[in-house]
């Protein structure tokens, strides 16, 4: 199955690959070659992409939609983060200071914004810690 993924910054994978397994609106999915035609959100997560050479790669992603037409999918993100930049130390430390943020928020604003912060930290942890796992 041809295999795109598309942010603001531009194509970031593209490959034939044989799966790919995400999180969707209707929970964790897996799409393998020749997939029913579909359309689907999808949240925040990891993203792990299969080749048929065996190969895996992981991302963090935000968020976006996924459609699958004629043995293509594709995924538009507005953002997502290669597992293998992402340093679980450095997250840990930045998800300290979002819980601080959302803990001390004045606003409803704010509280949002903090919230955000947190859930997207959340995620990066997530995909560093399965990178680490994956690479023992």
């Amino acid at each position: 199955m041809d295999f795109s993924l598309i942010t603001l910054a531009g194509t970031e994978y593209h490959d034939n690959v044989s799966e790919v397994l995400l999180r969707t609106s209707e929970g964790d999915t897996v799409i393998m070659s020749h997939h029913e035609p579909l359309t689907a959100i999808v949240l925040g997560g990891p993203l792990t992409i299969r080749t048929k050479a065996k190969k895996e790669d992981i991302f963090a992603i935000y968020g976006g939609i996924l459609e699958i037409e004629d043995n293509k999918a594709t995924l538009l993100a507005d953002e997502v983060d290669h597992a293998d930049s992402l340093v679980e130390s450095e997250i840990a430390a930045s998800m300290k200071l979002a819980q601080e943020l959302q803990n001390n928020a004045q606003t409803k604003i704010e509280l949002q914004r903090a919230r955000q912060l947190v859930d997207r930290h959340a995620i990066r942890l997530d995909v560093a810690r399965i990178r680490r796992r994956k690479n023992r």
